[in-house]
């Protein structure tokens, strides 16, 4: 199954990427994004910027793409799923280990965004309590 989504690439000038950085997000993209070139790849690195891309395909499990997406994330990609896919996006949480309090803080922050303190507030005594 492929899976649209749009990746965020920081800019040169907010992200100065050491060429073994540049080389895994490049690798990290083409193991996602079967149609992609390598020149593809790295023309997204180099430049930034926003594009919409096919995740996933007849030999990407769910585990792989959650784990390459993650790669994106620890090098500054920000990655949205997007409503052009046919298909919902994969519930693939459960092959990886996360880091639940991470994931806590993150949603406690989100709910801050959006005005919801009554959440955030359970949220942040939750994690208090289990840190």
């Amino acid at each position: 199954m492929k899976y649209t989504y749009k990746l965020t690439f920081p800019t040169f000038t907010k992200w100065r990427p050491s060429y073994s950085a540049q080389m895994e997000v490049v690798k990290t993209l083409r193991n996602l994004c079967s149609e992609l070139s390598a020149q593809e790849a790295q023309d997204m690195v180099d430049e930034g910027g926003e594009y919409l891309v096919d995740i996933g395909g007849d030999r990407a499990d769910a585990g792989l793409v959650l784990t390459g997406l993650r790669i994106l994330r620890d090098y500054g990609v920000i990655f949205d799923h997007t409503a052009h896919s046919d298909e919902p996006e994969p519930d693939i949480q459960r092959t990886v280990k996360t880091d639940t309090l991470d994931d806590l803080r993150t949603v406690a922050i989100a709910a801050l965004d959006r005005g919801e303190h009554d959440i955030a507030i359970a949220l942040i005594e939750l994690i208090k309590k289990n840190s």
